[in-house]
């Protein structure tokens, strides 16, 4: 679909493509449609997987809410859709510690599918007074990035802890969360000509996916990538792509720093 929106990675390593009209499921292995299904979707905003679930976080008929997908061998089947008539959107879907999160108008809300009902989650952490900028999980720790805090759900508290004792490291640390967690992890793009990367030529009007997450983790750049660290260079602290780059650089970061 030429408006897809989202592209991810179930537990299979299938790939589902979502858009404004149906959900894809591919075999990029066997390279075969695996499903499709045309659900009357207004609008989506991503998957996530959830043991041998996948959830997607869409808007059917004027109500937000989540669609619930089960793998059964090695076929795809849905299930159900569950709604909640006061979301005004849902921006963002997760998994952590056996808990679904969304990024909704509702702040962050949080519960697990299999025990409750959507119409009974609630906000999981102390941010009842605060906005909810983004969330993002990394294997087993969940990050959250509040107007006015930086929290991260991990085994390592003792990164809050270095923050609360040296205050100065916290412009370093925002940078740090948006090369580690960038809010958004890649954008569509259509190369309007040929286009030669590194060893491969990708023929005019390809659609391709830009992932500044996997720019954001070069190691090529970026010591030890895959650890958040506040004594990084202040130089090159800046040259992450959470904000894109050159013309698509985003207009808006200088306040989300400053909201940060």
């Amino acid at each position: 679909y030429l408006d897809l929106t989202h592209l991810h990675k179930d537990i299979k390593n299938n790939l589902w493509i979502g858009s404004k009209k149906a959900i894809q499921v591919w075999s990029p292995e066997k390279k075969v449609l695996i499903n499709q299904f045309q659900l009357d979707i207004e609008d989506l905003s991503g998957f996530t997987n959830f043991e041998n679930f996948i959830y997607a976080a869409v808007k059917i008929n004027g109500l937000w809410g989540i669609l619930e997908f089960r793998y059964v061998d090695e076929k795809v089947y849905f299930r159900d859709f569950y709604k909640r008539s006061d979301l005004e959107n849902i921006l963002k879907i997760t998994y952590f510690n056996n808990n679904v999160f969304l990024l909704s108008s509702n702040g962050l809300i949080s519960g697990n599918p299999f025990q409750n009902h959507i119409s009974t989650w609630s906000n999981p952490a102390d941010l009842k007074n605060e906005t909810t900028l983004d969330i993002h999980q990394d294997k087993e720790r969940l990050f959250i990035l509040s107007s006015t805090s930086i929290y991260r759900l991990s085994a390592e508290p003792e990164l809050l802890n270095e923050l609360k004792s040296n205050r100065n490291l916290i412009e370093l640390a925002v940078e740090e969360f948006l090369r580690f967690a960038s809010p958004v992890q890649g954008l569509f793009r259509t190369n309007s000509e040929t286009c030669p990367v590194l060893d491969t030529t990708i023929p005019a009007r390809t659609k391709l996916q830009a992932m500044f997450a996997s720019a954001n983790r070069d190691p090529a750049i970026w010591e030890d990538p895959d650890s958040i660290r506040f004594d990084r260079d202040p130089k090159l602290a800046r040259q992450h792509l959470a904000f894109g780059w050159g013309v698509h650089y985003c207009i808006g970061a200088p306040l989300a720093r400053l909201e940060a």
